[in-house]
């Protein structure tokens, strides 16, 4: 069986897989070999930002240790999930990032989806832009996490590069950015990391954004696992905390 298999795998003794390109190393992944390999013993690692203890070990967080033994007691059974998830995680997280008196959870205005990672969250809110809205241009912020760019080609979108980080003052080109933003075509997408912007750190003030973004555009907020879809309107930005990813379909007024 092992051979047939093999054979079929196979062209002329020439695996089918041969052409398939290797992929470009990824930075922060490639500076962590550097590290390991490294024997300076004062060496520090600045690449991926993760909690470290003063050996430069990873720090599992206490939080992280009881929320770990508290599922590990309750033996659940391992059963498959919905489509979108587990129902009572989705909305207990909704609920934790929005808030249990928030009136947008209450009129069921938001629908979620649990996601892998923040990667898996961007993959997915970009294949319901894809089959909704179509293959418009997404927004992404200059700098941002590398493998954005990818996520967002392999789905059919069209990344473009939004003014974000401000080089000489070490913050945000907020005017630079509000300008991309309000040049934008009807109906484009915007990604924001809603706080920790990766790679540099520095927060933007979405609030301030509010008014120009629901005026001219579509959103795409980059938050952490989950997606949810909901009408926009100019209240909820005031409404909406930092912790989820969250894709809002805005209506979109003339200019």
């Amino acid at each position: 069986m092992s051979n047939a298999i093999f054979r079929s795998l196979s062209s002329n003794g020439k695996s089918i897989w041969s052409s398939v390109p290797l992929a470009p190393p990824d930075k922060i992944l490639g500076l962590n070999e550097m590290f390991k390999n490294d024997a300076f013993p004062q060496k520090i690692n600045l690449g991926v930002g993760a909690y470290r203890d003063d050996t430069g070990k990873p720090l599992v967080l206490n939080a992280i240790k009881t929320a770990e033994s508290r599922i590990v007691s309750r033996s659940m059974n391992k059963e498959y999930t919905e489509i979108t998830g587990v129902p009572e995680f989705v909305k207990v997280a909704l609920s934790f990032a929005y808030g249990s008196d928030c009136t947008l959870l209450h009129s069921n205005r938001i629908a979620a989806a649990q996601s892998i990672s923040g990667t898996g969250g961007c993959r997915l809110a970009a294949e319901i832009i894809k089959a909704f809205i179509g293959s418009v241009k997404i927004y992404i912020p200059d700098p941002t996490w590398g493998n954005h760019v990818n996520v967002f080609k392999q789905a059919g979108l069209t990344p473009v590069y939004y003014k974000y980080y401000d080089t000489a003052s070490k913050s945000v080109n907020f005017e630079g950015m509000k300008e991309d933003i309000s040049n934008a075509e009807d109906g484009s997408v915007f990604m924001l990391h809603a706080c920790a912007h990766n790679p540099t750190g520095i927060i933007n003030r979405l609030g301030a954004l509010a008014e120009v973004i629901i005026c001219y555009c579509c959103i795409v907020r980059l938050r952490s696992n989950q997606v949810s879809v909901g009408r926009a309107v100019s209240s909820d930005a005031e409404e909406e905390p930092s912790g989820v990813f969250r894709l809002r379909i805005s209506r979109v007024r003339q200019r």
